[in-house]
Order: structure tokens, then C-alpha cells, then sequence
């Protein structure tokens, strides 16, 4: 799985861009703009590639890396992924494989349930604790999963919450015998050309389901890397209604003649700062676009900004 989309993410690296290139990833950041400015968004940042080649970076009060927020989860994914290519875990493992003394209903949660959050763990429970969890420190993984075992397990539908991923950070732990963004960066972001990733120090503690902080352009790399030539009908999804799908930490949907969009939003919002959302997608075509934002997401944001990009890319 990485190394083909990797041999695709350099390859496609080496191609010259063309005028319409250009003029296409100036159309995105004109309306990513447009957007910000609409909504009155004090600053924010964009990065917008082709097939992994970053054309434009441009920030709006901002530089350098951002906070991932739920973001993260795709890295995640990429790294659980790698433990089952490398013939270290399958997606039909149950969770007491890895950490032995976990207690029953969780112990038989798989990795494929925990992935796509068809888990039935829920509520999410790191909801309203995440201040508390603020700083730097090892991640917070011990407290989600002991607050997990304290309840019975829901439908196996999907339901998405945050503690799906911090039973897999704990998971890749134990596996790997040392710290989850070791080895997810020396593993999986490496490899994919990722030079900037690291765990956020104010956000660190959430990790696996939202603790990453990288530049935009490097997560667009990573996410060709992971999805530009993947076939996720292959991997574990979650039918999440409207064509739509959760598969390794991105929704996606068929488009077009075999090919896919993915996409996924996040956002962290605090009543004493920072609040921001981040959106990252990746269109059939090649395009896609990583964004940050400062501000608590209102109603409307989420599906706006995406079809904005959305006009700009196929307008």
C-alpha cells in the first residue's frame, strides 16, 4: 500500500507543470480567500497540489506549520495500515491482541471496527476533557481506554468518535515498542517525503485522533502518498450514508469512471483560545487542497468551504 502510492508520489514529483496548473492553483487560493473573507476569518492558511506537487502555499496572517486537529486520524490510519502490510496485524485482529489486559466488551473490538468507528464505542468521551489534556506530555490514551471499559459497547454502526483512535495510538505503542509518532514518522511520514511533522505542544496529548502539527504542504504530500492511487473498496469502511464512506481515517466517495474524492474536516474549539478547523481534500483529478483556519467552525463553514474549492477545481 505505501509503496506503491509512495513510487506514485515521486513520480509524479518529477513532471513539469503546465500553464493550466498554475492557473488552476491560483483559482483555489483566490477562492479560498473569497471565503475567509466572506465569513469575516481574522487569518488562515492554504496549500494547494497536483498529483503530490505542492503549486501554492499562501498564508493569510499565518506561516509555517498548523495544528492538524482531526486531521491526525489519517495519519493514524496510514500507520496501522503499514503494521497489517508488513504482515504484523490484520484488520480482523481484535484489540486484546495487541494490549492483553484490556477488559471484555473492548477486548474484541478489531482494528477494522476501531478504524472506520463501527467499534460501537460510544460515547465519545474525550469530549469535554481535551482542556484538562492540554500541554505536553505523553498521550492520553491510558485515561480514554479505562473510561472505555467502564461502559457496554453500542451497535456496531459507525459512529465517530475520537476514542477509536486513542485505543489504536495505544495499539501502535505496544506493537512498536516505542512512542506512536516515532514510529508513524520514521514508518510511514518519512518515507512519504514529510520533513515537518511533529506532535503539536499545546495538542500533543490527543496524538493519535488529533494531536499532529505539520506545514499544510507536507500533509498534501502525505495524503497523495496514502490515497492518489488507492482502491479503498480494498481496505475497511463504514457506509456513512449519501455515497459516502469512511474508510483509513478520510470519508470518500466514487467519482467519475473508477476513481474516488476523500476528504475530512477538523476542528478544536476552546473558550479560552485557540479555536481553529482544518479541511484537507483530494479530488479525482489530482487537485487538492489543505486548509487551516483561525475560529470555532460555524454551521455553515464546512460544507461552504468545500464547495468552493470544489467551483474553483472543476469550474
Amino acid at each position: 500500500m505505501v509503496v506503491t502510492r509512495l513510487t506514485a508520489f515521486l513520480c509524479a514529483g518529477l513532471l513539469a507543470t503546465p500553464l493550466w496548473a498554475d492557473t488552476t492553483s491560483t483559482k483555489i487560493v483566490a477562492a479560498f480567500e473569497t471565503w475567509m473573507t466572506e465569513r469575516n476569518i481574522p487569518s488562515g492558511q492554504i496549500a494547494v497540489a497536483r498529483q503530490g506537487r505542492v503549486l501554492a502555499e499562501r498564508g493569510f496572517g499565518r506561516h509555517g506549520p498548523e495544528d492538524l486537529a482531526s486531521l491526525s486520524k489519517a495519519i493514524t490510519a496510514a500507520c496501522v495500515a503499514d503494521l497489517v502490510d508488513r504482515g504484523m496485524a490484520s484488520w480482523d485482529d481484535p484489540v486484546n491482541a495487541f494490549l492483553p489486559d484490556v477488559a471484555a466488551p473492548l477486548a474484541q473490538v478489531t482494528l477494522a471496527e476501531l478504524v472506520t468507528h463501527r467499534s460501537g464505542v460510544v460515547p465519545d468521551s474525550t469530549q469535554g476533557r481535551m482542556p484538562n489534556w492540554r500541554g505536553r506530555g505523553k498521550p492520553v490514551y491510558d485515561q480514554v481506554i479505562a473510561r472505555i471499559e467502564t461502559r457496554p459497547l453500542g451497535p456496531k454502526t459507525y459512529n465517530y468518535t475520537n476514542d477509536n483512535y486513542a485505543v489504536l495510538g495505544q495499539i501502535l505503542t505496544e506493537v512498536a515498542k516505542q512512542p506512536y509518532d516515532r514510529q508513524c514518522g520514521a514508518q510511514v511520514l518519512a518515507p512519504m517525503g514529510v520533513t515537518t511533522a511533529r506532535l503539536s505542544p499545546e495538542f500533543g496529548r490527543f496524538a493519535a485522533w488529533g494531536g499532529w502539527r505539520m506545514s499544510l504542504g507536507d500533509y498534501a504530500r502525505f495524503v497523495w502518498s496514502q490515497y492518489g492511487s488507492s482502491t479503498p473498496e480494498d481496505d475497511p469502511y463504514a457506509d456513512i450514508g449519501g455515497g459516502a464512506s469512511y474508510g483509513l481515517g478520510m470519508v470518500w466517495r466514487p467519482f467519475g469512471e473508477g476513481g474516488h474524492n476523500f476528504w475530512h474536516f477538523g476542528a478544536l474549539c476552546f473558550f479560552d483560545g485557540p479555536n481553529f478547523m482544518t479541511f484537507s481534500v483530494l479530488f479525482e483529478n489530482g487537485w487538492s487542497a489543505v486548509t487551516y483556519v483561525e475560529g470555532c467552525p460555524e454551521n455553515d463553514w464546512f460544507g461552504s468551504l468545500d464547495q468552493a474549492i470544489v467551483s474553483a477545481v472543476f469550474k
